[in-house]
């Protein structure tokens, strides 16, 4: 009896003993996929070379992401959408762990077109078609009488007033609203965790000059309507790059719209200083969103994957506690006894075999180290904050990391992926 008492006091000083090794937490870092839809800001027209002025060449360098273009020159928010109704873009969604999206400015600038060629026809008899003042625009040294007519209309107050109550004005953001919150849908189906960054509207004209001020307002009439939609949309499941602010705050020509007369230009793209900011913009918003989606990931985890680890804890304990009073019932020579058979036939053991026998059935003195996540992937910039739970034990628990080169931690435990790899960074 002595030597069965003796080997349960040993059996539980080796639990007890387990409880106390602390666990480890596992930061994984992989190269984060990058898919790009949208217009011509996104194939990034203009430029002298896209591949490497690109806003998106620009972001996936700085996030470390590997870049899928599914973009084209001229795309409305219905071509976006109709791509993505055709399901050829589903695996690359849901393999997306962010998608970028510049939209709007052509399906407003069709009604901008059009609202400048009813009035050009109307002060000048003509039959000027939207094409016809694309092509002008789009070139006016080419034909710089009818280019300073348009010039002239649009940098009127009437003009301004005329598109603040535009009811084309009215429909296209309604229509464009719709569609983007179609896509969003759409995206939100294939892939209900990814960063989704859609890009606020800036206003090209914002540099030509105080001689052009009704021109730059005109403009502001569509990019308000544009940037209110986009905003007001927000809720149905991306995160908004402001982008038109970080413009606005620019004393700097971001655009390749130039008023002089030498090389009079109305391309309303970002110029390669441009995209810097753009890329900037995104960056910092999909770090952000990154960074929020943190404590859902931490209780989508705790509820799913994490909380399966505590199950196995829970189960490990409580087989635990049942081996104790097995071997306690079998101690005594006994079959089927309760628990409070086992307790009572411990007090007939030494003082010692009593506390621990009582201390580990009651779960009083328990030791453990639990921190609420054991694993996580992270993308180079994310952050996650580890919390430690401890019971039964004093001291300070502190936080280091295996590979500061990968990932680092602070010592309230906060963790930071510093550049993809294959390996995993071990946090202790």
């Amino acid at each position: 009896m002595k030597m069965k008492q003796r080997f349960l006091s040993l059996m539980l000083t080796v639990i007890l003993c387990v409880s106390m090794i602390p666990s480890i937490a596992f930061a994984e870092s992989t190269t984060p996929y990058y898919l790009a839809l949208g217009d011509s800001i996104t194939t990034g027209y203009g430029l002298d070379d896209a591949s490497t002025e690109c806003f998106t060449v620009l972001l996936a360098d700085q996030i470390g992401a590997e870049l899928e273009n599914k973009v084209a020159d001229g795309y409305t928010s219905e071509d976006v959408l109709a791509d993505l109704e055709s399901g050829d873009l589903d695996s690359s969604i849901a393999s997306a762990d962010l998608i970028t999206i510049t939209l709007g400015g052509n399906d407003l600038m069709d009604v901008f077109y059009q609202s400048v060629a009813d009035v050009y026809n109307d002060t000048y008899n003509d039959d000027m078609t939207v094409e016809d003042i694309k092509e002008v625009l789009a070139s006016p040294t080419s034909n710089l009488t009818v280019a300073m007519r348009l010039l002239n209309i649009v940098n009127s107050d009437d003009f301004v007033e005329y598109l603040e109550s535009s009811e084309d004005l009215v429909q296209a953001t309604e229509t464009f609203t719709d569609n983007l919150k179609a896509i969003i849908s759409y995206l939100r189906t294939e892939n209900a965790s990814n960063v989704i960054l859609v890009e606020t509207q800036y206003n090209p004209y914002l540099w030509i000059g105080d001689d052009y001020a009704n021109i730059t307002a005109a403009f502001q009439v569509g990019v308000d309507a544009l940037n209110n939609a986009i905003i007001g949309a927000a809720s149905s499941g991306f995160t908004v790059a402001d982008v038109a602010t970080a413009f606005a705050n620019s004393e700097e020509n971001l655009c390749n719209a130039d008023s002089s007369l030498s090389s009079l230009n109305f391309d309303f793209h970002p110029n390669a200083d441009g995209h810097k900011v753009i890329a900037e913009v995104m960056a910092d918003a999909y770090e952000n969103a990154a960074a929020q989606s943190d404590p859902q990931d931490d209780t989508e985890d705790n509820n799913s994957s994490d909380s399966q680890g505590d199950s196995q804890d829970n189960n490990n304990d409580n087989t635990e506690d049942d081996s104790q009073d097995d071997t306690q019932d079998s101690s005594q020579n006994t079959n089927n006894d309760s628990q409070n058979d086992a307790q009572n036939s411990s007090q007939d053991t030494s003082n010692d075999t009593q506390d621990d026998s009582q201390s580990n059935t009651s779960g009083k003195t328990e030791k453990s180290i639990k921190l609420n996540k054991s694993t996580a992937k992270m993308y180079t910039g994310s952050k996650l904050t580890l919390t430690a739970t401890v019971t039964g034990i004093s001291g300070n628990v502190t936080f280091s990391s295996s590979n500061t080169k990968v990932a680092t931690v602070t010592q309230k435990g906060v963790v930071k992926a510093k550049k993809p790899v294959q390996q995993r960074s071990r946090l202790r």
